[in-house]
């Protein structure tokens, strides 16, 4: 071959997911970007910004000694600067301060996430400008490693810790917390407060910290894939199927409850 000739492989997706290389050399080859399972979902939940969420209890019980995870969200808020907090997930303590919150932050846009023991900030981060696009679908991922991390659409946009006492907590840490939602918040005897307003779909939790490529993985250009197979992962709520009041995870048994939804909620709306 001459210099600067360059031989690629090329392959077609298998049945299950990976990748088959039409030479023939190696049957079920997988590619890192290459995993396009089908996406054959044509439904998302429409929230209020009212009275409408989903309880995710049983997957806070689940992660509650997790140091490390991988929180990702579609979302299509009807306005990317709401008059108020807006909150697109939060595991809190039901007659206490304690949480962990991920939400939009009020008139700025901002997407903040914080951590705070028995009241006391113990991290607080917020993306430096608004995060996401009204009436537009947006991929919010919140990801623990060492330290927390706020990606929009996979790519970790300019983000600035406003306290930094121990970024190292997690959710082992925060063992008063007994309740999660999706869409609004419930801590410190307030009940549900600060409540969503737009579509969810495709809410995937992980116990593991996701790298920058593997969430472009699960990006997709924009379009989500089936991700119930991923490493490590939690729950995924896909919507597509569900019957209110049951809020369906495709991957483990932590079903969620949907609060004030209606069957007619579940919408044909999807990223």
């Amino acid at each position: 071959m001459g210099k600067g000739f360059e031989v690629k492989r090329f392959g077609i997706p298998d049945k299950s997911g990976g990748i088959k290389d039409v030479f023939g050399i190696s049957p079920n080859m997988e590619l890192q970007y290459s995993r396009n399972v089908p996406f054959t979902n044509t439904k998302s939940v429409l929230l209020d910004g009212i009275n409408k969420c989903i309880n995710i209890t049983s997957v806070q019980v689940a992660l509650a000694s997790s140091t490390v995870g991988t929180f990702n969200f579609w979302v299509k808020p009807v306005t990317a600067t709401p008059a108020g907090s807006e909150i697109i997930t939060n595991f809190g303590d039901t007659d206490g301060s304690s949480e962990l919150i991920l939400f939009i932050a009020p008139t700025t846009g901002k997407c903040r996430a914080y951590l705070r023991v028995g009241g006391a900030f113990r991290w607080d981060l917020s993306t430096d400008a608004v995060a996401l696009t009204s009436g537009v679908w947006n991929m919010v991922s919140i990801v623990k490693g060492i330290e927390p991390a706020i990606y929009i659409n996979a790519v970790k946009v300019a983000q600035t810790f406003s306290v930094s006492v121990d970024k190292t907590l997690w959710l082992n840490d925060l063992p008063l917390v007994d309740n999660a939602h999706i869409g609004c918040r419930n801590i410190n005897s307030l009940g549900h407060s600060l409540y969503f307003n737009g579509n969810f779909d495709e809410s995937l939790f992980i116990e593991r910290a996701l790298t920058q490529p593997q969430l472009l993985d699960i990006y997709n250009g924009g379009v989500p894939k089936d991700e119930t197979a991923i490493a490590n992962g939690i729950s995924q709520f896909r919507i597509d199927g569900d019957i209110v009041p049951t809020a369906t995870d495709a991957i483990g048994s932590n079903n969620g409850t949907y609060i004030n939804v209606i069957q007619a909620d579940i919408v044909n709306d999807v990223p």
